[in-house]
């Protein structure tokens, strides 16, 4: 005689089933790749050569006046290298402000990119002045209070008349 064959038994599907198959984690496509890069960084590398030039044009200025240098630069995505190559542009300089004596523009465009502004000691910010006619024309700008740097900013374009400035990591 012949085997008997058992019937398969459908088991029927629980609400808890139902749900666990309509929770499965399936991979999440990208809406919109751009291809642009992302960061929430900018690094700046300063030499110590360069803290050694701006200390000693400081120690070549009679008291506690403001002054900015200027020095050359390259980009590498987030990360902007600072060059001791420097120019010291005419300047009048007083305990509180810098009054520029030569277009910058020009200087920047020759690769002076990144400027180094003194503080007399004890301010340790940037002030609105500096953050608009010095820190919003230079890739980046480097704070001296103290015989040493104090902060620094780079800056990022938001559209063709609108930049940020950001604090460097």
């Amino acid at each position: 005689m012949g085997k008997k064959r058992r019937k398969k038994v459908r088991r029927m599907k629980t609400y808890r089933d139902i749900l666990l198959e309509e929770a499965e984690i399936k991979p999440i496509r990208p809406v919109w790749d751009s291809g642009l890069k992302v960061t929430r960084t900018v690094q700046i590398y300063v030499p110590f050569k360069v803290l050694s030039i701006v200390r000693a044009i400081e120690d070549r200025i009679p008291g506690n006046y403001e002054f900015s240098v200027l020095f050359k630069a390259h980009r590498e995505g987030n990360k902007i290298y600072v060059e001791p190559e420097y120019y010291i542009p005419r300047q009048e300089v007083s305990y509180a402000s810098i009054k520029y004596k030569e277009d910058l523009k020009a200087l920047r465009d020759q690769g002076y990119r990144v400027v180094v502004h003194k503080h007399p000691d004890n301010i340790t910010d940037f002030s609105g002045t500096d953050d608009e006619h010095i820190n919003a024309h230079f890739d980046a700008s480097i704070l001296y209070v103290g015989r040493g740097f104090q902060k620094a900013v780079a800056r990022a374009w938001l559209d063709e008349e609108t930049i940020v400035l950001v604090p460097r990591s």
